[in-house]
């Protein structure tokens, strides 16, 4: 009996309806809401890890907005930050339903670093394709790196 119970309960869950499957907020983000840094977009998602592995349910992806690529977090990430912070630029009702807030001091969810899943990290996700002086510093960057191998190897 107690197992038909356990299915039955977990059938009617995946039937219900999801008061979380959708962000707090209607629509795209209001451009007061998010500053553009290296051709970017930049939004703060989340007081909490974007995958939902901690305080909240997965951010919801819309209109373009992802997790920034390795190099972008590595690169532009610690700017957009601090601009975002500084400006108290906050943007989470529109990624997420249980939060409205930003955390501004919390340190930085990466979907790049398994490290960083399940604590209670903000989430910041980009926009958009990296201006073309950004790519043309990480094609020199990789055309140095390119060199001093081969100089090593000589």
């Amino acid at each position: 009996m107690k197992k038909i119970l356990t299915v039955l309960s977990a059938l009617a869950a995946l039937w219900a309806p999801s008061s979380y499957a959708h962000p707090a907020f209607p629509g795209d983000v209001p451009a007061s809401n998010f500053l553009t840094l290296g051709g970017l977009d930049w939004a703060w998602a989340s007081p909490c890890s974007g995958n939902g592995t901690d305080c909240a349910e997965p951010i919801t992806f819309h209109d373009g907005w992802r997790y920034p690529s390795t190099f972008e977090y590595d690169v532009l990430m610690p700017a957009a930050k601090a601009a975002l912070a500084s400006g108290g630029i906050c943007a989470s009702g529109w990624f997420q339903h249980n939060w409205t807030h930003c955390d501004f001091t919390d340190p930085m969810f990466r979907i790049d670093d398994p490290s960083t899943w399940g604590l209670v990290y903000d989430t910041l996700v980009v926009r958009g394709a990296p201006a073309p002086g950004v790519l043309a510093l990480v094609g020199v960057g990789l055309l140095g790196f390119g060199l001093r191998r081969k100089l090593a190897v000589s």
